[in-house]
């Protein structure tokens, strides 16, 4: 991942936040087909971060197969990803990776998702949580 997104030297903290900025815009881009809500992609791009890319590609065919709709991960991440751990799901053939427990995953995404919206009531002058990443993601 760290040569794929241009980081040449580990030792720079400079060249990793840059690697990490391209990363993350990768993870986020990835999703616009799952949601057009810009917090729901925010909240995969979390969740792949996490959890690697794989991984919550099966859980979005998971979701599929059982019916719930993916735009959502709160959906997701309360319906279908504790079937995922057991191993009746394999037999579904959306799950590629193999099981997946998911709880470190659901709460990093929850913890980092609440930090990022209670920074945005601190400094108000943002706006609030989607008009935020709408400009940090250039959509203003």
């Amino acid at each position: 991942t760290a040569v794929r997104f241009g980081l040449e030297n580990p030792l720079d903290p400079e060249e990793n936040i840059a690697a990490g900025a391209r990363y993350l815009m990768h993870l986020y881009k990835r999703f616009t087909n799952v949601s057009s809500d810009i917090l729901e992609r925010y909240k995969y791009t979390l969740a792949s971060f996490n959890a690697g890319e794989g991984r919550i590609d099966d859980c979005i065919r998971y979701a599929e197969h059982l019916g719930v709709d993916p735009a959502w991960w709160d959906d997701v991440s309360a319906r279908v990803i504790p079937e995922m751990s057991d191993s009746t799901a394999l037999g579904s053939g959306a799950i590629k990776v193999g099981l997946f427990k998911g709880k470190e995953t659901i709460a990093y995404v929850n913890e980092v998702f609440n930090t990022f919206v209670n920074m945005c009531h601190i400094c108000p002058e943002g706006g609030d949580a989607r008009t935020s990443l709408a400009k940090a993601y250039g959509r203003e």
